[in-house]
């Protein structure tokens, strides 16, 4: 058991966190009526407060909790976005044409589907 214990904690490479960092917090709550599938268990907001040791920190909720001691193996750290359109499709009214598609097989566009009485 001691050896298979060494192995392990040799693979072993905790994340280390900053005060003032942002996390997410495995916390495996299920809701009663939800798929467990269909549930996210990684909550956030929080915040790094302090580095207790190598392995636990004191984390706050942004949402008025108390501060929690957390180890890190529920802990990733939050990758925060910009707010540019990179990625973002948009569709512009302007694309679409407003003529009928009868015949016109071959234009590059969206494809429209008629009612048939």
């Amino acid at each position: 058991m001691l050896r298979q214990k060494r192995l392990y904690d040799s693979r072993l490479n905790w994340e280390q966190f900053k005060p003032g960092d942002s996390v997410w917090v495995y916390t495996p709550q299920r809701k009663t009526g939800l798929s467990s599938k269909l549930q996210s268990w990684w909550k956030v907001p929080f915040q790094v407060v302090k580095r207790l040791s190598d392995e636990t920190y004191r984390v706050k909720c942004e949402y008025k909790c108390k501060p929690q001691v957390i180890h890190v193996g529920r802990m990733k750290s939050r990758k925060v976005r910009d707010n540019d359109d990179k990625g973002v499709m948009r569709q512009s009214d302007d694309n679409i044409d407003e003529h009928d598609d009868a015949g016109d097989e071959n234009r590059d566009g969206p494809s429209r589907i008629k009612n048939i009485p």
